[in-house]
């Protein structure tokens, strides 16, 4: 079936899972720290995989809310990523990209 949700990400470092089936409303607030402009965001069923604009790769669990890893992967903004349940791969403005064990 359709998502029943909706990712954003702000420069303060902010990210937002909106409810878009009746309300319109962020349902749930996840914060990156150190805080960075958050530049890609991917979800799966279960968590949120953020990028920044400081290099950092970081995974929530959708649910608690809760970090549960953070890693600095580049020297740039991260452009886009990609994950499975083991890898998240990683592309950057420094021109490189850089494959993470979760």
């Amino acid at each position: 079936g359709a998502s029943s949700t909706l990712l954003s990400g702000d420069a303060a470092g902010e990210i937002c899972i909106w409810d878009i089936t009746t309300t319109f409303k962020c349902i749930q607030r996840l914060r990156i720290k150190p805080r960075h402009r958050v530049t890609v965001l991917k979800s799966g069923k279960l968590e949120v995989v953020s990028g920044d604009s400081g290099g950092f790769i970081t995974i929530f669990w959708i649910e608690s809310g809760k970090k549960i890893q953070q890693c600095k992967a580049h020297e740039s903004s991260i452009t886009d990523l990609q994950f499975d349940a083991t890898r998240v791969v990683s592309s950057a403005m420094d021109q490189s990209i850089k494959i993470i064990d979760i």
